[in-house]
């Protein structure tokens, strides 16, 4: 159905597919199986005004998390990798917290012995959100991320073969997106 299988979305800042991002590739890998003289080219997209924060986002995140790996380490615990810790809400103010403090802030607030002071937890998240730099060729790297995400799941779930699914190259922004979806997605051509 033209639109539906058009694309697929992604969280700001994310690679990662979300289970109404799997249900779609489902439904265009079984088309895509009917049709076995169809070729798929994937473009990732990002956009600069959204996917900037949500990288941010996502740095403070695995900051926080290797701070609570090392918390673990330190305590004598086996630290699960990174990707698989988990902060909860309760966690969050305390990680945050050490992050804070082990980061080089410029104009960071300091009391009259020069040592940073400290500040409520969402001018902390601000002052290391607004210290975490992205540029084009980190939002062109999430662009292909995304691309590469869906190439790996449809072929990995051995769906399509390899050499009908083609990456090609990530745009940046907005433009010719014609829908109401996400603009942060993958976009399909079929050929």
């Amino acid at each position: 159905a033209g639109e539906q299988l058009a694309y697929v979305e992604f969280a700001p800042g994310h690679a990662e597919l979300a289970a109404a991002a799997e249900s779609r590739l489902e439904t265009l890998a079984r088309a895509l199986t009917d049709r076995p003289a169809l070729k798929l080219d994937v473009s990732g997209r990002a956009v600069p005004e959204v996917d900037r924060e949500g990288l941010k986002n996502a740095q403070l995140d695995a900051a926080m998390r290797t701070q609570k790996q090392k918390a673990l380490v330190a305590q004598g615990e086996s630290a699960p990798p990174l990707d698989q810790i988990r902060i909860d809400a309760a966690e969050r103010p305390k990680y945050l917290a050490q992050v804070y403090r082990a980061t080089e802030i410029p104009g960071k607030p300091k009391n009259f012995l020069g040592i940073a002071k400290a500040v409520p937890d969402a001018e902390m998240e601000k002052l290391l959100l607004d210290s975490y730099k992205v540029d084009d060729a980190a939002l062109t790297a999430l662009a292909n991320a995304r691309a590469q995400a869906v190439k790996s799941w449809l072929v990995g779930q051995g769906h399509i073969a390899p050499e009908r699914v083609f990456i090609v190259a990530p745009k940046l922004g907005t433009e010719g997106i014609a829908d109401k979806g996400l603009p942060t997605r993958v976009d399909f051509a079929i050929r």
